[in-house]
């Protein structure tokens, strides 16, 4: 290939790209600082209409909890209170942060001391006055919070690395069902709260296997490769360097392209186009590279391969997803990126911890943790048998009268019988199926609810007010860094592939045009 042909090639794939090139960079640093932009939220009325809250859908309804004579709804947008019959729906957000990102309630349960619910950061009680309070939580480090559930009054908390079990002996008293006459608005905060004495918190981290240590799939680590996470925070302040350098070669790139006269400073724009490219060409095409394999459908053999280079002094790590009790066979069920585990117990794994204001920091950091620690009888044994669900993981997951489960994710709802034989192996459904369902109830009407996360539920009639309910800054960017935003679903399947590819292109031509590791006089590259 002439040299002739590459600058052509180069320029026209560079301005073919830039837009959405700049558009990656720029949501790809939100994306690497979630903590940072977890309390700004972007009006969904400035989003396209696929985006707008109708019928509950957009993960608005995850799940229901049902309350004295009423039903609380949570999901993305917050706690909702309606009737037993889906109707007078009103605000049930008092007490909880205004990002929407904070906002987002994992899972809500009741027991006989309260009403809890979890977002991804925090857990929160419901008091008197229909108030959400925080309760203090002794999180690991980084830790994130992924599904909540209860046996009796015990509270099990999942994190994505530890579980947190708690007993609340019923120090909290009030009637969330209550609530007849009650406008679609915040109710007013009582002059005086109580005071409530702190849960004790067990922090738990789970044994290895009987097979040894759980393996993750290849995909995570190109994932942390790409985001930098491999390598702390360090690893993701270089990959938000590369793209601050990819911004530049873009800005940079555009004013020597259209630039008509050769001038001094349209010469200097390209020299420091020209060394800027060369120099950081490794960085740039490995972070391209990584998240081009970050989608279908470069992703999928990283996705069937698994590997144990990520196992740690928690082998859990980053990888619990759903913890359910089965009274039909006395064991709790655990669903994990890695597949879906039984575990006989949860006694005696972990120690008390008292969380107050004064140590709950200290403790989630002293806590001890029983590193490959292996309880007779409390290992986590694989099923064999296990549902098949997307590899995002379940939205819920709830038992059926006959003792069966009811797995709903984003490849559909199906139900799971565990007594039944395991099938033949089958190929792990990918990210979004023809039916991606996104919430599921028992507690309104008669019969379940099942909501696709596209389309919704028309069986609760939604507030009008909620239709441009704020989406959080971080998942605007990670519509955008999909390309989701520009195309919808049809880009989980086409987008990253064909502007990966063709940036690769654009990169691979720039280098080659500039003689590579040659050094080249400036005056060859403006006419």
């Amino acid at each position: 290939m002439t040299r002739f042909n590459r600058r052509k090639q180069h320029f026209w794939t560079g301005w073919g790209v830039f837009l959405f090139l700049a558009s990656l960079c720029l949501s790809g640093i939100v994306l690497n600082h979630r903590q940072s932009f977890r309390d700004v939220n972007i009006s969904r009325g400035l989003l396209p209409s696929r985006y707008h809250y109708s019928n509950w859908n957009n993960g608005l309804l995850r799940g229901t909890v049902s309350v004295g004579n009423g039903v609380i709804i949570y999901g993305s947008g917050g706690a909702y209170l309606c009737d037993k019959d889906g109707g007078n729906v009103r605000d049930l957000n008092t007490g909880l942060p205004t990002g929407a990102d904070e906002r987002a309630i994992r899972a809500a349960v009741s027991t006989p001391g309260g009403i809890y619910a979890v977002s991804q950061y925090a857990l929160y009680g419901l008091r008197e006055g229909r108030r959400w309070c925080e309760e203090l939580l002794p999180l690991a480090d980084d830790e994130r919070i992924s599904d909540m559930t209860c046996r009796g009054d015990t509270i099990v908390v999942v994190g994505r690395s530890y579980l947190y079990l708690a007993t609340d002996g019923g120090r909290h008293c009030r009637d969330a069902g209550d609530h007849k006459g009650t406008p679609l608005q915040s109710p007013e905060p009582p002059q005086r709260m109580p005071s409530y004495e702190p849960l004790v918190w067990r922090q738990i981290q789970l044994p290895t296997t009987d097979e040894g240590a759980p393996e993750s799939s290849l995909f995570r680590i190109v994932w942390k490769l790409h985001s930098g996470e491999l390598f702390g925070t360090m690893g993701r302040l270089v990959v938000d360097a590369i793209a601050i350098i990819l911004l530049f070669l873009i800005v940079t790139g555009i004013i020597v392209s259209v630039g008509t006269r050769a001038t001094t400073t349209l010469r200097l724009y390209a020299l420091w186009h020209n060394k800027v490219g060369r120099a950081t060409i490794v960085l740039t095409l490995f972070v391209v590279m990584t998240g081009w394999c970050l989608r279908p459908p470069m992703m999928i053999p990283f996705v069937m391969k698994k590997t144990s280079l990520l196992v740690g002094d928690n082998p859990w790590n980053d990888m619990l997803r759903m913890l359910r009790y089965d009274a039909a066979h006395g064991d709790w069920l655990l669903s994990t990126s890695a597949g879906f585990y039984s575990i006989a117990s949860l006694d005696d794994i972990g120690r008390p911890q008292r969380c107050d204001s004064a140590s709950a920091i200290e403790l989630a950091r002293i806590a001890e943790r029983e590193q490959g620690r292996r309880s007779q009888g409390y290992a986590p044994i694989k099923i064999t048998n296990a549902p098949q669900v997307s590899v995002m993981g379940l939205n819920a997951w709830q038992p059926t009268e006959d003792g069966r489960w009811v797995c709903c994710s984003f490849s559909g709802a199906t139900i799971w019988d565990r007594d039944a034989p395991a099938e033949k192996p089958t190929k792990r459904p990918m990210t979004f199926g023809s039916e991606a369902v996104s919430g599921f109830s028992t507690d309104i009407g008669e019969r379940p609810i099942i909501v696709d996360y596209a389309k919704g539920t028309d069986v609760i009639a939604q507030p009008a007010t909620l239709e441009n309910l704020p989406m959080s800054l971080w998942n605007v960017a990670l519509e955008i860094h999909s390309g989701r935003l520009f195309f919808g679903n049809v880009a989980t399947l086409t987008y990253v592939f064909v502007i990966g590819l063709l940036v690769l292109w654009c990169l691979w031509s720039g280098w080659k045009m500039s003689g590579g590791r040659r050094k080249q006089r400036q005056s060859n590259i403006i006419k």
